[in-house]
C-alpha cells in the first residue's frame, strides 16, 4: 500500500491537489518517498509547479529541502528555480534549502536560473548567498 500512497502523492502534489495531498500524508503516503519511473519526489513536483500552498503542506509534513533525489533533476530548490517560481524559491529558502548545491545536468542551482533568464529567482539566490560553482 505504501507504493499506492507515494504514486497517489506524487501525482496530486505535482498537480496542485492541496486536500486530495492532505489526504494522502493523513493516511500515512511518506512526503520524502522516491520513486515514479525517473526517481523524482511529490516535493520536486510540486515545487517545480506553481504549487506553493502544496509545497507548504509538504513542508509542514516533513519534506527535506536539502535532498536531491535523481541525478537528472536534483533538488526542489534547482527545480524551483530552473522554472522561475519566485514564491516557491523563497519558501524553500526560509526553511533551509542549501544554494550552493550541484545535480542535475550538473548544474547550480544559480546555474539553472540564470539559463532561463529568471531575473527575480537570480536576485533571491545570490541574496541567499548562492554562487556559480
Amino acid at each position: 500500500m505504501g507504493h499506492e500512497l507515494y504514486r497517489a502523492l506524487c501525482w496530486a502534489a505535482g498537480d496542485g491537489h492541496e486536500q486530495i495531498t492532505k489526504l494522502l500524508l493523513e493516511a500515512g503516503a511518506n512526503v520524502n518517498a522516491i520513486g515514479d519511473g525517473i526517481g523524482e519526489s511529490a516535493f520536486q513536483r510540486a515545487s517545480s509547479g506553481f504549487h506553493d500552498t502544496v509545497v507548504r503542506l509538504l513542508l509542514e509534513a516533513g519534506a527535506s529541502t536539502s535532498r536531491h533525489t535523481d541525478l537528472f533533476y536534483g533538488s526542489a530548490l534547482q527545480k524551483a528555480s530552473e522554472c522561475g517560481h519566485e514564491l516557491v524559491v523563497e519558501l524553500l529558502l526560509k526553511a533551509g534549502a542549501h544554494v550552493n548545491t550541484f545535480g542535475g545536468h550538473s548544474s547550480s542551482v544559480l546555474q539553472r536560473a540564470r539559463r532561463n533568464r529568471h531575473i527575480k529567482v537570480i536576485e533571491l539566490l545570490q541574496g541567499a548567498g548562492a554562487r556559480d560553482a
